[in-house]
């Protein structure tokens, strides 16, 4: 069972979105989610696995997380280089939280 920290209960849901030079469209892709997230009823956090970008794919995601409400609910790993999506999707899916977790690619 995970156990809920002091400040960061148990999400119900963990999204896990692999990208890979997806600068050109992870940007809005998070604003979207944001907007799904902060209506949600139920907690939920979000997994950007940078998976060895050559782009600016990390930074824009570290830049998302001053726009999120709970900064915590936007994480980002990064592999160092390229190993897959289906890596990425793994790596993601070890680091979540949530009871319930899904993947979508980058541009949704």
């Amino acid at each position: 069972m995970i156990k809920p920290t002091a400040n960061r209960p148990v999400p119900a849901y963990s999204l896990v979105i692999p990208a890979y030079d997806a600068s050109a469209v992870i940007a809005a892709t998070l604003d979207e989610i944001r907007g799904a997230v902060a209506s949600a009823d139920e907690p939920t956090e979000v997994i950007v696995v940078d998976d060895g970008s050559g782009d600016a794919t990390a930074r824009t995601v570290e830049a998302a997380t001053a726009g999120w409400p709970d900064s915590s609910a936007l994480r980002l790993l990064r592999h160092r280089t390229n190993r897959g999506k289906g890596a990425a999707v793994r790596t993601g899916m070890i680091a979540a939280r949530g009871r319930h977790r899904i993947f979508t690619d980058a541009d949704l």
